[in-house]
C-alpha cells in the first residue's frame, strides 16, 4: 500500500513538471486570449463591433476574462444575435453577453449560439 501511495506521488509530481517551453507558450496564448475577449467586449461597448450577428471564435482560455465582466450592467451598443431568433433584441447588458459567450464555449452548440437570445 505504501509503495502505491509513493508511486502515485512520484507520477503526480513528474507529470506536473512539464516542459518549460510549452508552459511559456501556454502563458503567452492565455495572455492573448485574455486580451482578445476583453477587446471583443470593448468593441461591443463602444459600438465598433463589426462581427454582425456572428459569435466571435472563443475557447476555454477566454472564460476567465469574460467572467471578469459578468457583473457589468453597462448596455452594449452592438452585439451578436442568433439569426434563428424571431425576437428582435435592441439592447443587451454586458454581463449577460459575457455569460452567453461563456455558455457558447461550454456547450459547443451548433452554429455557436447557446440559445436564441442573450437574455435572462
Amino acid at each position: 500500500m505504501k509503495i502505491a501511495v509513493h508511486l502515485f506521488w512520484v507520477v503526480a509530481i513528474l507529470s506536473s513538471c512539464g516542459d518549460l517551453e510549452s508552459s511559456n507558450q501556454d502563458l503567452t496564448s492565455r495572455a492573448k486570449a485574455n486580451t482578445r475577449a476583453l477587446e471583443i467586449l470593448d468593441s461591443m461597448r463602444d459600438g465598433s463591433w463589426d462581427g454582425g450577428r456572428t459569435l466571435p471564435k472563443l475557447d476555454w482560455s477566454d472564460v476567465e476574462p469574460l467572467l471578469s465582466r459578468a457583473e457589468s450592467d453597462l448596455l452594449l451598443k452592438r452585439f451578436p444575435a442568433n439569426p434563428l431568433s424571431s425576437q428582435a433584441q435592441f439592447s443587451c447588458v454586458e454581463g449577460i453577453m459575457a455569460l452567453w459567450l461563456i455558455e457558447s464555449v461550454r456547450t459547443h452548440a451548433p452554429g455557436g449560439y447557446p440559445s436564441l437570445n442573450p437574455l435572462c
